[in-house]
């Protein structure tokens, strides 16, 4: 943000202030106060640049006290201002109740003739009279739907909860010991606690208060003693409803500013709004270093920033390019020094950019400069690239040919639904023509069928694609020409995601869930040609409140729903209540952990396991599946029940059948709210399964599912994510079990028959073994396909 100028010395009190001071004629009050010179404004200390509203001492007591406020005619002390009680219709939009009943001592002063706008910046500036005169100062200052109690030590916030915004009911919703050195007071409704357990004694003197609406729904409170706190004015962000520039979230309403007072003596306060620096301010980035040399040119885009531009303010910075020649200090305590890299082997590139920050104006007058971009956080977002594995692929048949050579002699896959699939090949080596790999791990591996064309890679079927594990050699003989025995491992493509952290930490609420996981696999140096899911929505460039933003559009048919949280970025388009399009600046659900850090396959997990509650994998051939388990429906093959119909075929005594009972019946989630504490979804109750039970997933008793998204999610988003759990979780699953003819063409996850058994079936998992000259057969598991409840 830019620095409010009330806070520089050579600014404040000087003529420069003038047009930010609210002025005595921008205020009605009792016209009686006003003609019997009882309020007025006057120049404080002979100072033309300075005025200050006066008053007569409002007190119980007076004319008991005195206090020697500078500059006050001796006719001030004549009479305290009146009462406004019985001018109620001078109060057009006044109060009619001040917080707490024990304040009725209080009287109000005057008030604006218009409302302020939405969110204004404000500093308060007030007399306090010596404490050896008797009863202390306060003052109200009333703004939006706050007043302000400033007591000798501490403020006390309240939160006007009147229905209709008619000042009749009151929240104290923060007690902050601003003038004091003391630590945090509890907040109290009570007004004889407005004064802090310390005993103080000052002289008479001048306070001031700095009050800055900020970060969508805060409020930054800073005394002229150093103190400063925090209060929040909303439960959640939430936009205005207005369009344009003054378009803005709905911190501190639009209301009139309201000034009370009790005072044993004549008193003075001035009202400014906050001025901002003209600007532009600049500041450089602190530099950020990527891996690798990108293979685009720098783009402004690469930078995503968090940032509020309320009334025309605006923040914006330069395309990342090299960063200006200057050394940011670190504090080593809190921050590692940067890795040493060797000059020959370092592919990183660094980068850098300028920000520019100009303030906004008060919409009642262009001239003033009241408002501040608010920058949050920063993203740098650098599209990846991906490339073709450098190594040229060695291919391994399975018969023998002439030494030195390589054959494989078995082999075994295992596919499951949402587990990672594996691989064994046993092979046998003769003069060592695989050298090069006996000792070698992480490689691509894959098994492919020839289809009677070895020469012809690009005919062959691809039966099993996966990463290596550690190649395991064995000896037989201690002579070079002598045969070798190895074991070839792989596992699928879980094993690159779950072994790699994630370098992206961008947030990904907004985004669709699909969008996401594709977008994640890529990263991984993951292939999704032959996806076999839904279609995922698309991404568009768009300018949202003032930035070239990622814009994510959903599928036509609305699968890829975006993922919910926090409030968006944008205040034209946000209620409060709503799953966000972006995120604010709060941990989000959806955003890959940095401390312990999530890894790809973690952090796509995380979203198939608790937003979507769908299945999420590899196929045997390496092609990447995310959707519903109920996605595929129709028959895709029949086994038949014996050779005379031709293949395939299963073996009829092997079938046998399995009940799988609901996970849960009663499934509900928790997450965080914006304020940090825990909130609950609605409790998904399946009745049926607990009480009818006649019900296919009949338990007779309630059988529970609680966990934790970690993170800050909205209530209809919590709620979307716990029934998503749900639906998945009360099913009854029948299985079935057995042994048949392998169909590499059939995919888990798909649907086929089994002669002579009614139902179709869904494939879970099957696991096949190969020994020459031919597949033998394959261990199947298909599920029933039904609903699995009434």
């Amino acid at each position: 943000m830019l620095t409010p100028e009330q806070l520089n010395h050579q600014w404040l009190n000087g003529p420069a202030q003038l047009p930010y001071i609210i002025r005595f004629s921008q205020f009605q009050a009792n016209p009686a106060n006003v003609s019997s010179v009882h309020l007025f404004e006057a120049n404080l200390s002979q100072n033309p640049n300075n005025p200050f509203i006066h008053h007569a001492p409002i007190s119980p007591n007076f004319p008991g006290f005195f206090a020697g406020s500078p500059e006050q005619p001796p006719t001030l002390e004549a009479a305290p201002v009146e009462s406004q009680a019985g001018n109620s219709g001078l109060v057009s939009t006044g109060p009619t109740a001040f917080p707490t009943a024990g304040a009725t001592d209080l009287q109000t002063i005057c008030w604006t003739v218009d409302p302020l706008p939405w969110n204004m910046p404000l500093f308060f500036r007030w007399w306090v009279a010596p404490s050896r005169v008797g009863h202390a100062t306060l003052y109200d200052f009333w703004v939006g739907q706050f007043v302000l109690r400033c007591g000798p030590t501490d403020v006390e916030v309240f939160q006007d909860t009147s229905a209709h915004g008619d000042y009749s009911s009151w929240a104290s919703v923060a007690r902050l010991p601003l003038f004091s050195g003391v630590g945090p007071i509890p907040s109290t409704s009570f007004f004889s606690q407005i004064f802090n357990a310390n005993a103080t004694e000052v002289e008479g003197h001048l306070r001031s208060l700095l009050f800055l609406p900020y970060r969508r729904q805060y409020v930054y409170l800073e005394s002229s003693y150093g103190g400063y706190g925090v209060f929040k004015a909303t439960t959640s962000a939430q936009g205005n409803g207005l369009s344009g520039n003054q378009a803005d979230w709905a911190i501190v309403q639009n209301r009139h500013l309201f000034v009370a007072g009790l005072t044993p003596g004549p008193g003075l306060f001035q009202i400014q709004k906050l001025k901002f620096a003209d600007g532009p301010g600049k500041f450089n980035l602190e530099p950020f270093v990527l891996d690798y040399l990108p293979s685009v040119s720098p783009a402004n885009s690469w930078l995503f920033d968090r940032r509020d531009t309320p009334q025309g303010s605006t923040c914006t910075h330069t395309t990342p390019a090299t960063p200006a020649p200057y050394t940011f200090t670190y504090n080593t305590i809190d921050q590692c020094t940067a890795a040493i890299t060797i000059p020959t082997d370092d592919q990183s590139r660094t980068f850098g950019s300028t920000y520019t920050l100009t303030p906004g104006t008060d919409p009642t007058n262009g001239s003033l400069k009241t408002y501040t971009p608010m920058l949050y956080s920063v993203e740098a977002r650098v599209p990846n690239e991906v490339v073709i594995w450098p190594k040229t692929a060695n291919s391994v048949q399975d018969k023998s040919i002439a030494a030195p050579s390589a054959r494989v002699k078995r082999a075994e896959i295992h596919v499951e639904l949402d587990t990672p699939g594996r691989f064994r090949a046993d092979l046998e080596d003769l003069q060592e023509s695989l050298a090069a790999y006996y000792f070698r791990s992480e490689f691509p591996l894959a098994f492919s069928d020839t289809n009677g064309n070895p020469g012809t890679p690009a005919l062959w079927t691809t039966l099993w694609l996966g990463i290596a594990d550690p190649v395991e050699t064995r000896e037989l003989r201690l002579d070079s020409n002598a045969p070798r025995e190895m074991g070839a491992v792989g596992v699928d493509f879980w094993k690159w995601l779950n072994e790699t952290p994630m370098r992206d930490t961008r947030d990904w609420t907004g985004f669709g869930h699909i969008y996401t996981i594709q977008a994640i696999l890529q990263q991984a140096g993951i292939s999704i040609a032959g996806w076999d899911g839904p279609a995922a929505g698309t991404v568009v460039s768009k300018s949202v409140n003032g930035q070239i933003q990622d814009v994510f559009v959903p599928d036509t048919a609305g699968l890829d729903d975006p993922l919910g949280g926090p409030p968006n970025d944008d205040p034209t388009t946000q209620g409060g209540a709503g799953g966000g399009t972006s995120a604010d600046p709060v941990y989000s659900a959806w955003r890959p952990h940095i401390q312990p850090p999530d890894s790809y396959g973690s952090f796509i997990k995380r979203i198939a396991e608790l937003w979507s509650g769908w299945n999420l994998g590899f196929h045997a051939d390496g092609t990447p599946y995310y959707h519903r388990w109920d996605y595929y429906t129709a028959s895709e093959a029949t086994f038949h029940k014996d050779q005379t119909s031709g293949d395939p075929h299963y073996f009829h005594a092997s079938v046998h059948y399995e009940p799988l009972y609901p996970d849960a019946n009663a499934v509900a989630l928790a997450a965080a709210t914006f304020s940090g504490s825990v909130i609950s979804s609605s409790v998904w109750i399946d009745a049926a399964s607990i009480q009818n039970g006649s019900a296919v997933n009949f338990i007779g008793k309630e059988k529970a599912l609680f966990t934790a998204i970690p993170g800050v999610l909205s209530c209809d988003s919590l709620n979307k994510a716990a029934r998503a759990v749900f639906e998945r979780a009360r099913r009854r699953r029948l299985r079935v079990h057995f042994s048949g003819t392998y169909v590499p063409t059939l995919k888990v996850g798909h649907c086929f028959t089994l002669e002579g058994i009614s139902g179709v079936w869904r494939l879970q998992s099957f696991s096949a073994r190969y020994e020459r000259p031919s597949w033998n057969v394959a261990e199947m598991e298909g599920e029933l396909v039904e609903a699995g409840h009434s």
